[in-house]
C-alpha cells in the first residue's frame, strides 16, 4: 500500500506499536504525578503565589500525555473518515501541546529569580497580612523557624512578638523565596518532560509511518 494509492483512510490500517512503549511512559507517570502532587501541597502549605488550577493542570498533564498515546492508535482504528481523523488526532495533541506551554512558561517565572519574583512574594505576604490570616503566615514561619517577611519585624504573627516568643532572629524572605524557586522548577520540569514524552511519540509514530510506506 503507498500514498500514490488515493485511498482516503490509508492510516487507518497502520497499527502503531503501542505496547513497545508502555514500559516507559507508564513507568514515568507515577513519578511526574507525585513531582506534581508535592508542588500542589507545597504551594498550599505554604501559600505560594501559584495558581491552584496551574498546578491542578500539571498533575492532570501527564496523564494527558499517557490519554494520548492510548486514544491515538484508538482513533486510528475508529475514526470512518480521513476529516474525523485530521481533526481528531492533531487536536489532542495541540491540547497537551499548548497546556504544556503554557504552564512551562507561568512555572518559569517562578523560579526565575529577579523583581518580579520579590514582588510577586511581597504581594501575596500583604494579602496574608491584609486578610489577617495568621494562620498561614504562622505556618510559614514554622516552616522555615523565621519570623517576617523582610525582617523579624515586618509584617509577623504575633505581631511584633515573634522574635521574643520563639527567639528567632532571621526573615522568611530568603527561604520562602527559595521553597518558590524550588517549587516553581519542580512544576516546570513536570511540564517539560511531558513536552517531551509528547514529541518522542508523535516522532516514533511518524517514523513508523514512514517505514511501514517504505517497505509496503
Amino acid at each position: 500500500m503507498s500514498l500514490a494509492d488515493g485511498s482516503s483512510d490509508w492510516h487507518c490500517h497502520v497499527k502503531f506499536p503501542l505496547y513497545a512503549y508502555l514500559p516507559t511512559y507508564l513507568g514515568a507517570l507515577p513519578r511526574l504525578t507525585r513531582m506534581q502532587s508535592y508542588v500542589q501541597v507545597t504551594s498550599s502549605t505554604l501559600s505560594l503565589p501559584i495558581s491552584t488550577g496551574t498546578t491542578v493542570l500539571t498533575i492532570l498533564l501527564p496523564l494527558f500525555a499517557i490519554a494520548n498515546l492510548f486514544f491515538t492508535p484508538v482513533l486510528n482504528r475508529l475514526a470512518k473518515s480521513s476529516k474525523v481523523q485530521q481533526l481528531l488526532l492533531p487536536a489532542l495533541h495541540v491540547l497537551q501541546g499548548g497546556l504544556t506551554v503554557v504552564i512551562a512558561t507561568l512555572a518559569a517565572q517562578g523560579f526565575v529569580p529577579g523583581p518580579s519574583l520579590k514582588c510577586e512574594l511581597d504581594n501575596s505576604w500583604q494579602l496574608l497580612w491584609h486578610n489577617k490570616d495568621w494562620r498561614a503566615i504562622e505556618r510559614i514561619q514554622n516552616a522555615f523557624d523565621c519570623c517576617g517577611l523582610h525582617s523579624v519585624r515586618d509584617r509577623s504573627w504575633p505581631v511584633e512578638d515573634c522574635q521574643k516568643t520563639y527567639g528567632r532572629h532571621t526573615s522568611c524572605d530568603a527561604p520562602w523565596s527559595a521553597s518558590m524557586r524550588t517549587t516553581s522548577g519542580l512544576q516546570f520540569a513536570v511540564a517539560v518532560l511531558c513536552g517531551i514524552i509528547q514529541v518522542s511519540l508523535t516522532r516514533s509514530r511518524l517514523v513508523y509511518i514512514s517505514s511501514y510506506y517504505r517497505g509496503s
